[in-house]
């Protein structure tokens, strides 16, 4: 289901057409977000704006004199419209989110000062399944950490291994040199005791 709602956001991107899609879960809130980045200092004018839900206006408001006048308003108080919105951030908290809900948010602003009236930001929200969702996320999660916990130990195992066939090379190299080094002792000792012999007891040969 998490990997099912991650590619319906990938799709729907590029379907709906919208510069931003959001997935929000059945019954709790989700933030559309909107922001102004044109050339017009919007604190200095008279504007109006308004969410729309495919065509239907959800939220609509004035902003003149620095103060918002609320004119129009739909889905029973359950938008939110950043108070920052004549800086030029539209942003709109959407509450108690319904399948319904699933559609497209278009932000329009009005100029008042210059008759303009623009579309700014689309933004397509899909709505998941809480229940669900929250299984799916924490699936996902014990999976994710599986997974790297699988990595670190593979990691760990091999590092040990490398030490351990290091050591075991290092303990090879020295038992090697103490077998060379008794035996040269051992000739050495032979020929110290072959050296004191008397000239009688040796072997001519």
């Amino acid at each position: 289901m998490w990997l099912k709602v991650l590619l319906l956001s990938f799709i729907s991107c590029f379907a709906c057409q919208a510069d931003i899609c959001v997935v929000g879960v059945f019954g709790e809130s989700v933030f559309l977000p909107c922001l102004y980045n044109g050339l017009e200092n919007l604190t200095t004018l008279n504007i109006s704006f308004e969410w729309r839900r495919g065509a239907e206006v959800v939220y609509k408001a004035l902003w003149t004199e620095g103060y918002e006048k609320r004119i129009d308003k739909d889905v029973k108080d359950r938008i939110l419209v950043s108070a920052l919105a004549q800086t030029g951030n539209f942003t709109m908290k959407l509450s108690d989110i319904r399948f319904s809900d699933a559609q497209n948010y278009t932000l329009h602003l009005n100029v008042l000062d210059h008759g303009d009236n623009v579309s700014i930001c689309t933004v397509c929200l899909n709505v998941a399944d809480g229940e669900n969702f929250r299984h799916e996320r924490k699936s996902a999660f014990i999976w994710i950490l599986s997974l790297v916990l699988c990595v670190l130990v593979t990691a760990l195992v091999t590092i040990a291994l490398c030490f351990q066939k290091k050591w075991d090379r290092q303990a090879r190299r020295e038992h090697e040199d103490d077998s060379d080094r008794e035996d040269t002792e051992m000739i050495m000792m032979d020929g110290k005791y072959f050296d004191e012999l008397p000239n009688r007891d040796r072997c001519v040969i």
